[in-house]
């Protein structure tokens, strides 16, 4: 079986065990299982660490909101993956568009994002973009 090399980037990975933050975490343990090797990027919580070691797990937070997060997630990536050559990177959630349009020009690595959910001009851009070649849309 091929091992990969991933880097998951999300804003919400546990603690809290609340919302979006277990899904990415039950993602990430079941990979490790697989025999993958992980790093993930995430935004801080009060009581953790910068870098947190959760099992076979490494959690990298950064201590900033929104917009800011997103660059300096961009920088973080770039360091970690000139150490560990990344095989994958998978991010979660619709913010990180600017991500995707930065690394797709400078960084050959391939992207896979999970959007869990999207408004309708979002989804607009992300098509248009090129960033949204597989979904499934559904009015409430």
């Amino acid at each position: 079986m091929t091992r990969y090399r991933i880097c998951r980037i999300t804003d919400a990975f546990p603690p809290p065990w609340s919302g979006l933050g277990p899904g990415p975490y039950e993602l990430s343990l079941a990979q490790v299982e697989m025999g993958n090797e992980l790093k993930i990027i995430t935004k801080y919580q009060p009581g953790c660490e910068e870098v947190d070691r959760i099992g076979r797990l490494t959690v990298h937070r950064i201590k900033a909101r929104s917009f800011l997060f997103e660059l300096l997630a961009i920088f973080l990536f770039i360091k970690l993956h000139h150490k560990k050559k990344f095989d994958l990177i998978h991010t979660h959630g619709v913010s990180f568009f600017l991500f995707h349009l930065f690394l797709r020009k400078f960084i050959k690595v391939p992207i896979f994002m999970s959007v869990h959910s999207v408004r309708g001009q979002q989804y607009k851009l992300l098509k248009r973009l090129g960033l949204m070649s597989i979904g499934f849309r559904e009015k409430v």
